[in-house]
């Protein structure tokens, strides 16, 4: 496995294709079963992604190719983490501007289940957004048909896990009421909770008593990063796995530049509670929610949303709830006004100016990367890394939960997560120095997430037009536009 090559090819087609549970358009000579699928280009360009690292070169074109055979021993859990954030696009927009395709996944199911020879485990596993409604994920996407598929032909069972301990729906104000919350199976192997102390990126905070989470309860947050205490909620099954394959999108993140592989570990904790996004306040005050020249209207405005958000919303009581719905209209106007000038203010967090998200994107991966399965961190990476980016639509924007669908037509892959997502952002037209997540990989004397600096990269590529990615910094290739809050700065 060479770790400096990042492929990145282009489709033949635009577009995903619409027959589950998404077949290989020809017999290949290696393909465990009969079923095909003419119209799914995407396949083939998986596969030849595949081809294109160089992997079980050897082999290729032969019964025998088995490109995942240096990754993937017989007996291995293969954990695949897909970002499946949502199960509706908010604005009516194409939903695979925002969650991977499934057809991408049933490629790499397909070469997980050759490697595997029959013994082992596959499983499919994210953690939504609170109120993502992951049985109309399933049912929508038709991921589960790759399942079905699976147990009927093979009798082999391919595991899909929604990783949270709860859900939040929303109600018709677009509020989370306590007595509508559901407790969910979460991960059948349950959680352990991982301190990376020290080691932590957040260790050099000196305000923790500012951060804040996307989801409502702040005080989880501040309790799990106070004092010399880093904590983390990882899923057993992330812990327990021997191979974990990455497969985000192509896509804009409004508090971390873009979400992409690094960003995609978000969705490896067990409880989004414990995960700070910024900090309140401005930077004066030792905080990153929003800029120091902030209108008064607008700091009032602030100080209002928080004070409902942690005395209502973050209560959990049926009475908090009532007075909360009682006064929604209300409530809504002022975030309707607010969301207005939000997008002038870029506030909160959701701009180059956040110092708190890339520190726990860095803390994720490194867990992902040396934390055993008892949560402890050791000297030697755990597991092994794989990534396949999902191009072929990507999103711009106001990303990551509301972007533009951008078609693009394009995947990348590769086994270091940082080389990938360098290629990835040059074809954004980003420069990936300038966002946080990446500028400070270099500063990590241990527990690196990677080996390398861009100048080790090696693009292989179908396409003569991605060649020279890195070296023409002048072609912004797709001409991704970034969110309100990175405009100008990327």
């Amino acid at each position: 496995m060479n770790k400096k090559r990042v492929a990145i090819i282009k489709t033949k087609k635009k577009g995903y294709p619409n027959n589950p549970p998404f077949h290989p358009p020809e017999k290949y000579p290696e393909c465990p079963f009969e079923e095909i699928d003419k119209t799914n280009t995407v396949y083939s360009a998986v596969r030849d992604l595949l081809s294109h690292l160089g992997l079980d070169k050897e082999n290729y074109g032969t019964a025998s190719w088995n490109p995942f055979k240096e990754l993937i021993q017989p007996g291995n859990t293969v954990v695949i983490k897909p970002n499946l954030v949502l199960d509706t696009h908010i604005d009516g927009e194409d939903i695979y501007s925002i969650i991977t395709h499934p057809s991408i996944l049933r490629v790499i199911v397909d070469y997980c289940f050759i490697a595997l020879n029959g013994k082992g485990h596959i499983i499919i596993a994210d953690n939504p957004l609170g109120h993502c409604n992951f049985t109309n994920l399933l049912k929508n996407t038709k991921l589960e048909s790759i399942r079905e598929f699976y147990k009927e032909k093979s009798g082999f069972e391919i595991n899909i896990y929604d990783l949270r301990k709860m859900m939040y729906p929303l109600n018709e104000f677009q509020f989370t009421e306590y007595a509508s919350w559901v407790t969910l199976n979460g991960d059948p192997r349950g959680y352990t909770i991982v301190d990376l102390g020290h080691l932590s990126q957040l260790s050099s905070i000196k305000n923790p008593s500012k951060f804040q989470g996307t989801d409502f309860n702040r005080q989880i947050t501040i309790k799990h990063h106070s004092g010399n205490r880093h904590e983390y909620l990882i899923p057993n099954t992330i812990l327990s796995a021997d191979v974990v394959i990455s497969v985000p999108k192509l896509k804009v993140h409004k508090k971390a530049g873009v979400t992409l592989n690094l960003k995609n570990m978000i969705g490896i904790s067990g409880d989004k509670n414990y995960l700070p996004h910024f900090r309140l306040g401005s930077p004066k005050s030792g905080g990153d929610e929003a800029p120091d020249d902030l209108s008064l209207k607008l700091r009032l405005q602030l100080r209002l949303l928080r004070f409902t958000t942690e005395y209502f919303l973050s209560k959990h009581t049926l009475l908090l709830d009532k007075i909360v719905k009682s006064a929604a209209k209300f409530i809504q106007n002022i975030d309707k006004n607010f969301s207005k000038d939000i997008d002038k203010k870029i506030n909160p967090g959701n701009w180059y100016f956040n110092d708190t998200i890339w520190r726990v994107i860095i803390d994720l991966n490194r867990i992902l990367l040396y934390a055993d399965k008892d949560g402890t961190i050791g000297p030697e990476q755990k597991r092994k890394y794989f990534s396949v980016i999902d191009g072929v639509i990507g999103g711009e924007q106001e990303g990551p939960i509301r972007p533009k669908p951008k078609q693009c037509g394009v995947l990348l892959g590769g086994f270091d997560p940082f080389l990938v997502d360098i290629a990835a952002t040059a074809l954004m037209g980003f420069d990936y120095n300038k966002m946080p997540q990446y500028k400070h990989l270099a500063t990590l004397d241990k527990y690196k997430i990677s080996d390398f600096t861009e100048q080790d990269i090696e693009i292989i590529t179908n396409s003569k037009e991605f060649e020279g990615i890195l070296k023409d910094k002048s072609d912004r290739y797709f001409d991704f536009e970034p969110p309100m809050g990175w405009k100008g700065h990327l």
